[in-house]
């Protein structure tokens, strides 16, 4: 994790600024003694500071209110790799660029076939728990909306400031989705599109379609030299978002029948959803989707030490552990 300013910009078209500055105000309280600066309000001279992509005629034609506050830029492939260093030190096993074929019960646990470079290899175990999100064929018991985002990344030359010497900025487009706008890796990272999935996720791409709306924002909100010629990537991930609902009930031996094959085109994971997919909790949901198999739905990869806590206080009973789990309290690995 390294610190990173985000400057929120309060526009004449938008949610009024008092609103924001309780809202940012609470995030800072919740966050607690975390040694981030806090929420401050910014003049407009401090706006071409923190953010010299904004459009200057903007500012001074629409904007109402200004704040920046702290919040953090994780490294999620040092994170990875962190935490699988501080697992080794527990006595934790970990096989990478590795296919799990075959998940069959056997007595009280399960058989798991699994392939590599190194061939095919079987394991046997207790206790499974599926946290492979969107590349497992299970059935949930909570309906799931099927939720993907694009993000495009642009080269530095976009801009004459060093990403390193900027905040990040949220803006609102006219339609009301909130689009972001990051410094990230030396590199400047635009996003997002939010659509329901198309197909399947072991079969997913980016529709030019969802180039086009970032696009369109890339080269209204900030300043920017020749967006289209700097775009050095585009892609796009989808997730799973719980609602929060209860599955239709259809009987076992028709979701057997129909869907146990092709999950995905069941009931149980939606394409759309009537209302602002970006308000939806990401809050995940932990479901025992056969004895001793938990599958994982929803979260945010940020979250990861307090859901690893909370699946843990789940399995430690089935495994004769009567301690709480305590993950907070783990040494990381640097």
């Amino acid at each position: 994790m390294r610190p990173l300013p985000f400057l929120l910009p309060v526009f004449k078209q938008g949610r009024p600024a008092w609103l924001i500055q309780v809202g940012l105000t609470l995030y800072d309280r919740f966050a607690g003694s975390d040694g981030l600066p806090g929420v401050r309000w910014l003049d407009r001279s401090e706006i071409a500071h923190h953010a010299p992509y904004m459009r200057s005629e903007r500012v001074e034609r629409d904007l109402r209110a200004a704040f920046l506050y702290a919040d953090a830029q994780m490294l999620d492939d040092v994170i990875v790799r962190v935490a699988a260093r501080a697992a080794t030190r527990l006595g934790v096993s970990y096989a990478e660029q590795t296919r799990v074929d075959d998940i069959t019960p056997l007595g009280g646990g399960y058989r798991i076939r699994m392939t590599s470079a190194n061939g095919v290899q079987e394991v046997t175990s207790r206790l499974v728990v599926n946290a492979n999100l969107l590349r497992w064929n299970v059935l949930p018991r909570t309906v799931c909306l099927l939720n993907v985002g694009t993000h495009l990344v642009f080269s530095p030359e976009v801009l004459s400031a060093k990403p390193k010497d900027c905040a990040a900025t949220l803006m609102q487009h006219e339609d009301g989705r909130v689009v972001f706008f990051i410094p990230w890796e030396d590199k400047w990272l635009l996003g997002r599109t939010e659509r329901g999935l198309e197909g399947t996720p072991d079969r997913m791409d980016c529709p030019p379609a969802d180039e086009t709306y970032p696009m369109a924002f890339a080269t209204q909100h900030p300043d920017l030299r020749e967006p289209e010629h700097n775009v050095m990537e585009v892609f796009c991930g989808a997730r799973t978002i719980p609602l929060r609902q209860r599955a239709p009930d259809v009987g076992i031996g028709r979701v057997r029948s129909a869907w146990i094959q092709v999950p995905f085109d069941s009931p149980f994971y939606r394409r759309t959803f009537d209302g602002d997919a970006s308000a939806l909790s990401r809050e995940a949901v932990t479901e025992e989707s056969a004895p001793g198999l938990f599958t994982i739905y929803g979260g945010k990869f940020t979250t990861y030490r307090a859901l690893s806590e909370c699946v843990g206080d789940r399995i430690a009973p089935r495994l004769g552990c009567v301690t709480p789990c305590g993950c907070a309290n783990i040494v990381k690995c640097g």
